[in-house]
């Protein structure tokens, strides 16, 4: 994965941050990088507290099997054995976007142009980005709707939006859709199986992969726009004016 600086909003899409302070200025980006990533757990606790309208009880059941969430309408438990799992869906979707895209774990430099609109993003190698919605230069949930490709191979739509936690996501492999309710989390794989789960249990009990593997995004804000799903080798995308 490609280095995350200077500030990159990391998404279970439960609005964790990894980095960056919770405050934002009216363009969106989020400042205070220098934060330490230790303090992504209790960032957690807080947004659940908001969630339960800011009294909530934080507390975490101990057995892992508790960070099902099945109770919202049903479904596997999306829990620590689900996300460390190498083959689980997510991950497997991950791969495969960055086989298409030719990522590899060493980053790499090249850099796209977004055109005066930010309605395109191209490099001189045959990457290309295509911004249904005029790329946002926000950190935080925004509307957004792009087609990465290369070399003229569609790898990968990326459709999110600003009022619905979550995002879908569009591939050969079929189409993954990623839901966020409060602390309710639940993955709808290509093959129509549903996973569910609890955001915040799922961040303390297996807190070292919520930055690593887990579903989400990271995108950074300044004048170099940058976007993964979490777990890619590199940025899907990396374009600026």
């Amino acid at each position: 994965m490609a280095d995350l600086s200077p500030c990159v909003w990391v998404s279970l899409s439960l609005a964790i941050l990894s980095g960056c302070s919770s405050s934002s200025d009216a363009g969106g980006q989020v400042e205070d990088a220098g934060r330490d990533t230790d303090a992504v757990s209790a960032d957690v606790a807080d947004v659940a507290e908001v969630a339960d309208g800011g009294g909530g009880d934080t507390t975490v059941a101990s057995d892992a099997a508790d960070t099902s969430a099945e109770s919202d309408a049903g479904g596997l438990p999306l829990d620590c054995a689900w996300v460390r799992d190498a083959k689980n869906c997510y991950r497997t979707f991950v791969a495969a976007v960055d086989g298409c895209l030719g990522n590899t774990a060493t980053p790499s430099t090249d850099v796209g142009t977004f055109d005066t609109a930010r309605a395109t993003c191209t490099y001189a190698g045959g990457r290309s980005v295509a911004f249904a919605v005029p790329a946002s230069t926000a950190a935080d949930p925004a509307d957004r709707d792009f087609t990465i490709s290369s070399g003229g191979k569609s790898c990968l739509r990326y459709v999110e939006s600003a009022t619905k936690g979550g995002f879908t996501i569009t591939a050969a492999a079929g189409t993954l859709t990623f839901t966020s309710v409060g602390n309710a989390l639940s993955v709808t794989c290509p093959d129509g199986a549903r996973y569910a789960g609890d955001a915040l249990a799922i961040s303390k009990l297996c807190a070292g992969e919520v930055t690593t593997v887990a579903p989400g995004r990271r995108i950074t804000s300044g004048s170099l726009q940058r976007f993964e799903l979490v777990g890619m080798k590199d940025w899907a995308y990396a374009c600026q004016p």
